[in-house]
């Protein structure tokens, strides 16, 4: 069979075909390395890596001047995580032909991915400058441009590949998030609106759609386009396939309904607030939360039960994840759908924690300074940079990290993060301080919840549940937000809550 043959039905997709045509030709001819390149190229797209590494690194051998080959040899090894030969097959295939655009955007993704940022972004405007039309480019540069908070950048690059691909729905959704973060929501809006004309069920936009929405205080239709969430691929590890069918709000007196906590302790603590609701409609409530929660959860109203996930699914008629209560509740824009406070420690924990805080002297603050640093590293603060909060004589620092994060230096700070087994010490702790300050975390959440006096150190970064106003939050009204003037300015913002700490020690 000729390789054209091969080749056409390559081309047109026959994946099957093409491969059984491709090894009809090196039957004939096996050092035949268009035919070898072919079948390492099929290997690749049907997800056999290490087969596709095997054959396009024989094609590349066999046709040393030609630099496809060792282009796309390059593109499996990255894939494979295999960095330093991946470099190896990118500088050959370069060294035949210097302004390969494809191989200049692997190299590129190469170096942004060992985490030099500033070559990376050399690397892709390299690939633009040869091949202004390339989409990945476009958009790896402006995320790039994004991450390094350089928003404006991002969107003129975006801006540019628009002009050369109007009609692209992955360009309209990268400058609808650009947008986003620059707090443009009508702009961000309408970009969504733009790439969901032409990909309505692509579940990634969507997803991205609704925290727009979200942010931009549009919960009645945000809340309905998350959703989407389940679709999306940030929820392959959070989806569950459960024997009872999904509640629908009805009120149904003794039905069992199972509802489940779906992301982390932040989210579970936000939104327990709505679980009573569901009570009150005649429902008998079984809660299922991550086992650090089990404690503090107890002290929901109208509960029947609070079992931990790492126990056996319980039997129930219908269930329903925690963030999708609001909707199927069919109150999604009311965020403060319970009176603050909603959640308390046991009498007793809180007793302990009360005496056991009784010899600290001056103002008892709580501080939570780093969050979880993957996947959003801006919502931690430097240690060297907590330092602003020293000396101040009349101050107890207690730290509320439980992850072994090194105290900062210079604070007068207690550490009793040994003592708390669960989020019901946690929060026995919090009754008995005068303040908690915090970084975006669960700690803000709980402090919230218990309508503990707290101060959010929050990042510029949007976050549709502190919203974007400068200071309050309307579903934690004793919550004090101190919010980052610029990108990655902490030390603004730690100067005035020095100020404001100072004034309260008197």
């Amino acid at each position: 069979m000729p390789l054209q043959t091969a080749q056409a039905l390559h081309a047109a997709g026959r994946l099957a075909e093409a491969e059984a045509a491709y090894r009809a030709v090196l039957s004939d001819d096996p050092d035949n390395a268009e035919a070898l390149h072919g079948l390492g190229l099929i290997a690749q797209v049907t997800g056999n890596g290490e087969v596709a590494v095997r054959l396009l690194a024989l094609a590349a051998d066999k046709a040393p001047a030609d630099p496809e080959p060792a282009a796309h040899l390059g593109a499996a090894l990255l894939l494979l995580g295999r960095r330093d030969e991946a470099e190896a097959a990118l500088l050959r295939a370069l060294g035949q032909a210097p302004g390969h655009a494809e191989a200049r955007f692997t190299l590129a993704n190469l170096i942004r991915d060992r985490g030099d940022v500033a070559g990376a972004e050399r690397a892709y405007r390299t690939v633009l400058a040869l091949a202004p039309a390339h989409l990945g480019a476009a958009v790896n540069l402006a995320s790039l441009l994004r991450q390094a908070f350089r928003l404006d950048a991002g969107a003129a690059w975006i801006g540019r590949a628009l002009i050369l691909q109007p009609d692209n729905f992955h360009l309209h959704a990268n400058l609808a998030a650009l947008r986003h973060h620059q707090r443009r929501f009508a702009d961000a809006r309408a970009a969504f609106r733009r790439a969901l004309a032409q990909a309505p069920t692509e579940p990634g936009i969507q997803y991205n759609y609704a925290h727009t929405l979200l942010a931009d205080d549009d919960f009645a239709i945000g809340f309905r386009v998350y959703e989407w969430r389940w679709q999306a691929r940030e929820f392959d590890q959070l989806r569950r396939s459960l024997p009872m069918p999904r509640w629908d709000g009805r009120q149904r007196a003794g039905q069992r309904l199972l509802i489940h906590a779906e992301q982390g302790f932040g989210d579970a603590i936000q939104f327990c607030r709505y679980v009573p609701l569901a009570a009150k409609r005649g429902q008998r409530v079984v809660f299922e939360v991550p086992a650090p929660l089990v404690r503090l959860m107890a002290s929901l109203p109208g509960v029947e039960q609070v079992v931990a996930r790492t126990d056996a699914v319980p039997a129930a008629d219908c269930e329903c994840p925690l963030l999708s209560l609001p909707l199927a509740l069919g109150r999604p824009a009311d965020m403060r759908a319970a009176a603050v406070p909603y959640l308390a420690p046991p009498a007793e924990v809180a007793e302990q924690w009360t005496a056991r805080l009784a010899e600290l002297r001056g103002v008892k603050v709580g501080l939570c300074w780093a969050g979880n640093a993957f996947p959003d590293p801006t919502r931690t603060i430097p240690s060297a940079a907590l330092e602003i909060l020293g000396g101040l004589g009349d101050v107890t620092f207690v730290s509320l990290q439980k992850d072994g994060t090194q105290a900062p230096a210079g604070l007068n700070m207690v550490d009793m993060s040994a003592e708390i087994a669960d989020f019901a010490d946690t929060a026995g702790l919090m009754t008995a301080l005068d303040l908690v300050i915090s970084i975006d975390s669960a700690a803000v959440h709980l402090a919230g919840a218990l309508g503990r006096p707290t101060w959010l150190l929050n990042r510029r970064a949007v976050d549709w549940r502190w919203r974007d106003k400068p200071t309050g939050v309307p579903w934690y009204p004793r919550i004090r937000q101190f919010r980052q003037p610029d990108w990655n300015d902490w030390a603004s913002v730690l100067l005035a809550v020095r100020a404001e700490l100072a004034a309260l020690a008197g």
